[in-house]
């Protein structure tokens, strides 16, 4: 008899790529098909919604409870938000700065359109052979649309997700963020010299400190 692990083990984006991939969805007849899509996304977004709360917490130097506690009070854009300003004041080559913040940006462009799959109506595609998404926008004027997606596009955004989580999750990524954390921890520079460092001279000259 072999000992049994305590909990389920969390797969790899990898591992479920492969088990979740493009050939289920071809196999699935409709609606079931579109739920599949909708599900498999959804379930991609959490992954690197988990990887974003994570670097946070490491980056602020929280312990898992803190951190934990933290991430559940803020959405993903405001995560995401948080974490590009620390990188923006604690990576100082420019090069890497900017990779990183192309990786947060492109998360957040899919923190965006997730809150789309999550919170509209969905179906069999009329027009293709994936799922649409029926959206309303009545902030004044009223505007209804149909977003589509066929399995090729599907497949696309869940490899985005995918290719975000695996670059903010590299060997390379984590040094530069865990040498952010560092600059931030042990920085002894003022509110004013940080707002400086990120270009807000006025705002510093308006809001000395003592």
């Amino acid at each position: 008899m072999t000992d049994e692990p305590d909990g389920p083990a969390m797969m790899t984006l990898t591992e479920a790529h492969e088990r979740f991939g493009t050939i289920l969805f071809v196999q699935l007849t409709q609606p079931m098909r579109a739920w599949a899509i909708v599900g498999c996304y959804v379930g991609y977004f959490a992954l690197l919604e988990t990887t974003i709360a994570r670097t946070l917490a490491q980056l602020l130097d929280l312990d898992s409870l803190a951190g934990a506690i933290v991430a559940r009070n803020m959405g993903m854009v405001e995560k995401i938000q948080a974490v590009r300003t620390i990188v923006n004041i604690g990576i100082h080559r420019v090069e890497e700065k900017a990779r990183i913040d192309d990786l947060l940006k492109r998360a957040k462009k899919a923190a965006e359109e997730r809150n789309i799959v999550a919170h509209v109506p969905f179906g069999e595609s009329t027009v293709s052979n994936g799922v649409e998404f029926h959206t309303v926008d009545a902030r004044g004027t009223f505007r209804s649309s149909v977003m589509d997606w066929s399995i090729a596009i599907s497949n696309g955004k869940i490899d985005e997700l995918r290719a975000i989580d695996d670059a903010l999750s590299s060997a390379q990524s984590k040094e530069s963020l865990a040498a952010a954390m560092r600059a931030i921890k042990g920085s002894p520079r003022t509110l004013e010299d940080w707002l400086k460092e990120l270009g807000l001279g006025a705002v510093a000259a308006s809001n000395p400190t003592t």
